[in-house]
């Protein structure tokens, strides 16, 4: 949706001063001033700049976009439970149980819904389904939505958390992949790293 903002442009005017102020009086003064000129063209261009950015979709607008154009292309229904359970785990720091989506979710989903919404996107590849220490399975999006990344699991609790690794570190690791899957004649097509241990509360 379009929210352009008259309070941002008034920012804008009072940043470049207040020779740019509008009005027939502005336009007959600043008609024969060059400084009063550029300043009221520097201001019709940050309006323009402004209100191209504020069309602009937000993050979980331009997420939901991308999932329902992919689901689109398998003639998968995008309904609104499974928007939430998208948006949801798009703002989590980690995959989730059912149970875990089920108790967080602000407004209640039936259980067979969240499992059938659940069960519907790992199909569409929307999302991806992690089996923890404790054999409870967790979801979370799919990579090609939120980016490479690898994981730290609790070993007694069962929580994963999402690690993002710098580009020296993963392209060390990827490095370490590719040599072990050639030994075996593999052409390595990707890979994921899963740091095991204790997590503070469990500690």
């Amino acid at each position: 949706s379009e929210r352009v903002t008259s309070a941002r442009i008034d920012v804008v005017a009072t940043t470049l001063g207040p020779s740019v102020a509008t009005g027939p009086e502005q336009e007959a003064t600043s008609s024969s001033d060059p400084v009063k000129s550029a300043h009221r063209r520097q201001l019709a261009i940050m309006r323009i700049i402004l209100t191209e950015y504020m069309k602009q979709p937000t993050p979980s607008q331009h997420l939901l976009e991308t999932v329902e154009r992919h689901l689109a292309g398998g003639e998968t229904r995008f309904t609104d439970g499974r928007k939430r359970l998208v948006e949801h785990l798009a703002a989590t720091t980690g995959p989730r149980t059912p149970a875990d989506l089920h108790a967080e979710l602000p407004d209640a989903m039936p259980l067979s819904s969240l499992y059938r919404g659940l069960a519907v996107l790992e199909e569409a590849g929307v999302l991806a389904r992690h089996t923890g220490p404790d054999g409870l399975s967790r979801y979370e999006l799919a990579e090609r939505f939120v980016g490479h990344h690898h994981h730290l699991v609790c070993t007694s609790c069962g929580e994963i958390l999402d690690v993002a690794l710098d580009a020296r570190a993963e392209s060390a690791i990827a490095s370490v992949a590719e040599g072990v899957a050639a030994t075996a004649g593999y052409a390595a097509s990707g890979h994921g790293l899963e740091i095991e241990g204790l997590c503070p509360s469990c500690r």
